[in-house]
């Protein structure tokens, strides 16, 4: 027998995982998976206070293409159910605001301008918003965009099923009055470069025809109006967008509204003058109806990314953020807060009945969503030990995943992740880690700044109804991105990563499976106790730990002998800096009673 805590190479056969096809090399069977990601059906990234700017609001098409170049190999679209709703979050939701009276806006609104307008610019009083321009040398606008956050982004919602009803009265014969539907961020294709989409609609007292012009990302839309008359326009941004651009086919409806934007423009040396008294948003399906309207733009962008696994889930989030995959994404549904207690019976009812429909759930964000700055000292004690309290009091609703791969969220870095992690399995808490980035944004930079970590399942297939079972059983590890490229895993006697070995004796033999190391890095074994006291809020000492350099793992795997006490087994790996670049999932140790 080896002595207890005796690293050595063992020349130990895994079961063998089949390999699929994918972007970069990687070892066989791991499905790269991005299980938490945002899209045109959420509320984008970012405010936005000009035309151009940081504001961010992703599509579907461009998660897609930034995971394909990112090495993944399926994605989980998990949109929040409550803007799929139209409502705000919260115990009591309210439905998002239809009618935006200009008269008295709910929404606040910032200035921007095109070109070098000599003079003119944007006022709000008894009759609404009135915008004048007077343009020199070349072309001229004065335009003030919507900022709905005041209001819970009720602006800030999918376009597939949107027309939007202008009321306005052009007050000069000339020039024309603007409203641009900003949209969502497509990577490069039908040689369009990547970027923000755009319909500018110059609503045109001098127009005899309406006209529909694609320049880059921006279609402008011409439409006659009477000068003069107050009016009520109806636009239709999916139907303009199919019209300028047939090549993107139902993904025009691949888009979320970033920003409404109402002004007025004028040609080179004349003036232009409107006013606006009334903007509606028509909406025209339910949430169920959007729901299938993502599965359909999934349907074509599997056509154009075949390698890539699609999937769908739900991010439920009137109350505690609770991730909902399904095996079978009909079984998909919206469930606001119909009474109850509180956030707490709230979010335990949403795990029960994604139980219930054969899905698997996530407690998201434990620390909350803020991105930093990151806490140190007393402050990521106290915060430590106050979210670990709650945690243990509520069994994080018994999910069965806890969101622990993020580099940085609500002011805590991975490691603090961990330590909560940690506390609540040695309480007895039985919740596995995944990793995530939680992207609204949907850029390649975006993807390459923070909240690089992935969940590896340990797959031969991207099917989610062979996935998601794999995510209950704790089939998975977490992995950076880059960082690491390999394989991670427990095994003792018949039980693996994920489950629970009970066995006779003092001792127990474990093997790691740790192969395609960072040159330089280390792999870290751990053994925690479990003592199952829902009280301490504070780690945990290890009953056992060793590190050892990258190049002592020969073959791939270790072997360990521990003491058979209750415990669990979990593994990290480290790159040459010291960075976290994997962990695993843990195996428990349970001598019979």
């Amino acid at each position: 027998m080896l002595a207890a805590g005796l690293l050595v190479p063992l020349g130990v056969i895994l079961p063998a995982h089949a390999g699929a096809s994918r972007a970069v090399a990687r070892s066989a069977g791991v499905v790269r998976t991005a299980l938490h990601v945002h899209s045109s059906f959420s509320e984008g990234a970012g405010v936005a206070k000009k035309l151009t700017g940081s504001a961010v609001f992703a599509s579907m098409h461009s998660q897609v293409d930034t995971l394909v170049q990112l090495g993944a190999d399926l994605c989980f679209f998990t949109d929040h159910d409550h803007i799929i709703a139209l409502e705000s979050g919260g115990m009591s939701p309210q439905s998002f605001r239809a009618v935006e009276d200009l008269r008295s806006p709910a929404w606040t609104y910032s200035t921007d301008r095109t070109g070098s307008p000599l003079s003119g610019g944007i006022a709000f009083g008894s009759t609404g918003l009135e915008a004048t321009v007077t343009a020199g040398a070349t072309r001229a606008a004065h335009l003030a965009l919507a900022d709905s956050s005041a209001t819970n982004r009720d602006l800030r919602a999918t376009v597939a099923d949107l027309q939007v009803a202008v009321t306005l009265t052009p007050r000069s014969s000339t020039g024309w009055a603007e409203v641009w539907v900003r949209l969502s961020y497509h990577p490069s294709t039908g040689g369009r470069p990547a970027g923000e989409y755009a319909v500018q609609y110059r609503l045109t007292p001098g127009a005899t025809a309406r006209s529909v012009k694609q320049s880059g990302l921006v279609t402008t839309v011409v439409q006659p109006v009477h000068y003069g008359q107050e009016q009520r326009v109806v636009l239709d941004p999916v139907a303009d967008l199919v019209a300028a651009l047939p090549d993107l086919g139902v993904l025009a409806k691949d888009n979320g509204l970033l920003s409404l934007v109402l002004g007025v423009g004028a040609p080179a040396n004349s003036s232009a003058s409107a006013g606006f008294t009334r903007v509606e948003l028509l909406r025209s399906s339910d949430p169920a109806g959007r729901l299938a309207l993502q599965r359909s733009i999934a349907d074509a962008l599997r056509t154009r990314y075949p390698s890539m696994g699609i999937a769908q889930g739900l991010e439920l989030s009137y109350g505690s953020h609770v991730n909902w995959f399904p095996p079978d994404p009909t079984a998909l549904t919206v469930t606001p807060p119909v009474g109850g207690p509180g956030p707490d019976a709230y979010g335990a009812a949403l795990v029960r009945a994604v139980a219930a429909a054969g899905g698997v759930s996530s407690y998201n964000h434990p620390f909350g969503t803020a991105s930093g700055p990151t806490l140190t000292g007393a402050a990521y004690t106290t915060r430590l030990s106050a979210v670990a309290a709650a945690l243990l009091a509520n069994r994080a609703h018994r999910a069965d995943l806890l969101e622990v791969g993020y580099e940085q969220r609500g002011g805590m870095t991975v490691a603090g992740h961990l330590a909560l992690w940690d506390i609540l399995l040695s309480a007895g808490v039985k919740v596995m880690a995944n990793g995530v980035s939680d992207n609204h944004a949907g850029t390649a930079d975006s993807w390459a700044k923070t909240n690089r970590y992935f969940t590896d399942v340990i797959s031969a297939t991207t099917d989610p109804t062979t996935v998601v079972p794999l995510l209950a059983a704790g089939r998975m590890f977490v992995s950076l991105r880059p960082g690491y490229d390999g394989m991670l895993d427990l095994a003792s006697g018949g039980a693996v990563m994920g489950s629970r070995r009970t066995v006779k004796g003092t001792t127990v033999d474990v093997v790691l499976t740790a192969d395609a190391l960072p040159s330089s890095g280390s792999l870290r074994v751990v053994q925690v106790p479990v003592h199952g006291d829902r009280t301490r809020t504070t780690p945990t000492p290890p009953l056992w730990e060793r590190t050892v350099p990258a190049a002592q793992v020969t073959g791939g795997t270790l072997g360990v002998t521990v003491a058979n006490t209750p415990s669990y087994l979990r593994t990290e790996v480290r790159d040459a800096s010291g960075t976290i670049v994997a962990f695993s999932n843990p195996l428990h140790l349970t001598p019979p009673a």
